[in-house]
């Protein structure tokens, strides 16, 4: 059996993971930058077929390269079905890394509960080159 090549392209400027088969998309990721952390806003796998092939682990992985040479947490939204795939890579949940004491929610509006405020599908992955305890903002 033949083994299929994938091309990576990163472009932190523009906030983009690509990763093509030929010149066909087949997953991305796009994220931005802000003076906290790493916000992934979308990361897909192009269609049923081509998932479960390592192509979501090589977009996170070059999601983490950019973190641990940035010194910023990833925060991302998870649907519920991809959780188990995000702990798999390292992530945890926001209200988990909040209450264990590892992260503190920037936003938390006076008198909430952290709970209340936060998705339970709400994400964190954290560089072990970071720092103190970061503050996530979600």
């Amino acid at each position: 059996m033949k083994r299929k090549s994938f091309q990576v392209k990163v472009n932190p400027k523009e906030g983009e993971i690509r990763i093509f088969e030929g010149k066909d998309k087949i997953a991305w990721c796009d994220f931005y930058f802000d003076e906290h952390q790493i916000t992934a806003t979308d990361i897909q796998v192009e269609s049923a077929r081509k998932r479960r092939k390592g192509l979501g682990t090589i977009l996170i992985d070059a999601l983490k390269i950019l973190a641990k040479k940035e010194k910023k947490p990833i925060y991302l939204y998870s649907a519920a079905d991809a959780v188990k795939f995000y702990k798999k890579c390292g992530f945890e949940r926001v209200v988990e890394a909040a209450e264990a004491g590892k992260i503190t929610v920037g936003n938390l509006e006076e008198g909430k509960k952290l709970k209340d405020a936060v998705n339970k599908n709400d994400m964190v992955w954290l560089p072990k080159s970071l720092k103190g305890r970061p503050v996530i903002y979600v």
